[in-house]
């Protein structure tokens, strides 16, 4: 059984099989959306034993290993960003916004595609980065990935356990929004629709505080 959703109590446990990826993930949101709580299964050891953020790497467009060491001592907002999604137009332009505005203090901002939520981001890596340049984004972008469930990135993975938020570990959707202190600790997390303008304040306050 490659794709089921698994619904328990403590008496019993039943499973859902489902036809695809695409199918379990729209039934896991589905799920959640009528109030169901997640918990990560997967991964989760590994994860409990990383002390900070700069532990972990990942991959960027070209499929080069990239150490998230290489941001010690600075702010880092790490975002799952998607082309087609209705956040899209507000959250690239005021992402590069902040980026451009508090870069020299020591802010990153990395994008991480991920096509898991209504299949929003179907695009190669050329489409994805052909089609933000509308935006004139200048922050770097990762490989695309999952965020949610056995596949998903160790990145997205230590962070949303780290910071849980209303549905538990679960990424909700497009635009969920971490941000890291220049200690490497997980600071914040931000709902989709909160937007990055919103929580400049924090970001300053995280820029003001020395490593």
């Amino acid at each position: 059984m490659q794709h089921a959703i698994k619904l328990s109590n403590a008496k019993s446990s039943e499973v859902f099989a489902a036809e695809s990826k695409e199918k379990q993930e729209e039934w896991l949101n589905s799920f959640i959306n009528a109030g169901a709580q997640y918990r990560e299964v997967f991964n989760v050891e590994d994860t409990a034993k990383i002390q900070s953020f700069y532990e972990l790497k990942d991959f960027d467009m070209a499929g080069n290993e990239v150490s998230m060491a290489q941001y010690k001592g600075k702010v880092v907002l790490a975002v799952n960003v998607s082309s087609k999604c209705g956040l899209t137009p507000t959250n690239y332009p005021e992402l590069q916004q902040l980026y451009a505005k508090y870069k020299s203090e020591g802010l990153e901002v990395l994008a991480f595609p991920c096509n898991q939520f209504a299949g929003q981001e179907p695009g190669s890596h050329e489409e994805i980065m052909e089609f933000v340049k509308q935006y004139n984004v200048t922050f770097p972008f990762f490989e695309k990935h999952d965020v949610n469930g056995a596949t998903a990135r160790p990145v997205f993975t230590y962070l949303k356990t780290k910071l849980p938020g209303s549905f538990g570990d679960f990424v909700k959707w497009n635009f969920t929004k971490f941000l890291v202190d220049r200690n490497g600790q997980p600071y914040k997390r931000f709902a989709p629709k909160d937007r990055p303008l919103s929580f400049e304040e924090d970001i300053k306050t995280l820029l003001a505080q020395k490593a």
